[in-house]
């Protein structure tokens, strides 16, 4: 699979730009009209992807596993929005399963009975047990990027998978605004402020050939890896604050008699982690699909 980028328009590293470059590159992307795009592949989209890649047809006999399933159910339900008849769902959620589940839409709540919610944690292999070579489907979406040993949850995706089973993962390799929470939140004056725990985010390695390479040390085969790079561009310390803010309120609560000094904290903090000391601030999400089978 080749690389696809979204408005890549750099082609180099922040370290290399000089300013006058840094400037009439962010020119560029604003003249062709990039602001805030989607910041990654919808979990639609990565279910599109197992369905051609992996040429998905009827899953009413498959048992499928939703690695780390988040918050929202976002990746189960666009299973069951494309394979209302599967078999059964997996839910897999670590470390514990969500207390009130808000289903909403009526393709979830009339599919319910068909998914089974678990604890079980892919990097824990005693905690799977019993799914060993018992799962058809595994697809796991904007969430590996949590994983800290992802080559450990590689081994255990290809121990839980039967013979001819499929899996397919999405995740960030290159966040900087994950980076800038963790960051944020490692700032003592801040960290006193923290209302919920941050979402692990551990980057991974740029290079798509590690991923196969790993995969196929693993058992797996015909592993076929795709990269793409969004790029987010700003008009102004304003937008890129408006931005980071309304992430920021997940995780804290700031008094308004600080928030200047937040602000002033955060710009900085996240200029420094983009490599943009002045002008518009832009930067490249970078995700990858892995996509394989066990034979």
């Amino acid at each position: 699979m080749e690389d696809r980028t979204f408005y890549d328009i750099t082609g180099v590293s922040r370290a290399s730009l000089g300013a006058t470059e840094i400037r009439a590159t962010s020119s560029l992307a604003l003249s062709i009209g990039v602001s805030i795009p989607m910041i990654h592949m919808p979990p639609d989209d990565i279910i599109t992807e197992c369905s051609t890649t992996l040429k998905w047809e009827d899953l009413s006999k498959d048992v499928v596993m939703d690695v780390r399933f988040g918050m929202h159910f976002s990746c189960t339900r666009a299973i069951l929005e494309y394979f209302p008849d599967a078999g059964c769902v997996i839910a897999l959620n670590n470390p514990d399963i969500p207390r009130d589940r808000d289903f909403q839409d009526k393709v979830f709540e009339k599919n319910i009975n068909k998914i089974k919610f678990s604890s079980a944690n892919i990097e824990i292999r005693s905690s799977l047990q019993e799914y060993e070579g018992k799962i058809d489907k595994i697809v796991s979406w904007n969430t590996f990027q949590q994983i800290r040993n992802k080559e450990r949850a590689f081994e255990n995706i290809h121990y839980v998978l039967k013979s001819g089973g499929h899996v397919g993962i999405w995740f960030y390799i290159y966040n900087p605004v994950c980076s800038w929470e963790s960051k944020m939140m490692s700032m003592r004056k801040w960290n006193e402020y923290q209302t919920d725990p941050l979402i692990p985010y551990h980057s991974g390695y740029l290079d798509t050939k590690y991923y196969k390479e790993t995969m196929q040390e693993i058992g797996l085969r015909n592993v076929r890896v795709k990269k793409e790079s969004r790029l987010n561009v700003f008009a102004d310390d304003e937008e890129c604050l408006g931005h980071l803010l309304k992430i920021a309120k997940n995780f804290f609560n700031i008094p308004s008699d600080r928030m200047n000094e937040f602000k002033t904290d955060s710009i900085q903090a996240f200029r420094e982690l983009v490599e943009i000391p002045d002008g518009p601030i832009f930067y490249n999400n970078i995700e990858i699909g892995l996509f394989a089978v066990k034979p």
